[in-house]
């Protein structure tokens, strides 16, 4: 299940930053047998596994994020200070 707040409501009071939904995604997952995915500011690589790793969640979306930086994927493959392969086709331009 994705957990979200929502925040459709012109005057809902909701607090953003990092990982601002990821605890509403552990409460729901404790409370219940239901998977929940985390969403919510949750922008590096680290931060994705740590609240999967730490059972906050059983999986991240990330649809902002990959809106804003369509190379995320490549990002998080790559190691600590280092970068991902290009795919064949990114060499010809």
């Amino acid at each position: 299940m994705d957990i979200s707040t929502g925040g459709n409501a012109p005057d809902a009071k909701i607090e953003t930053g990092p990982h601002c939904q990821v605890p509403f995604a552990e409460r729901v997952r404790k409370e219940t047998s239901m998977p929940a995915a985390a969403v919510g500011l949750i922008a590096e690589p680290d931060h994705a596994q740590d609240v999967i790793t730490s059972g906050q969640a059983d999986t991240v979306l990330l649809g902002h994020e990959l809106l804003r930086y369509p190379h995320w994927a490549r990002h998080a493959t790559a190691e600590p200070g280092g970068e991902a392969p290009s795919p064949d086709q990114y060499h010809r331009s």
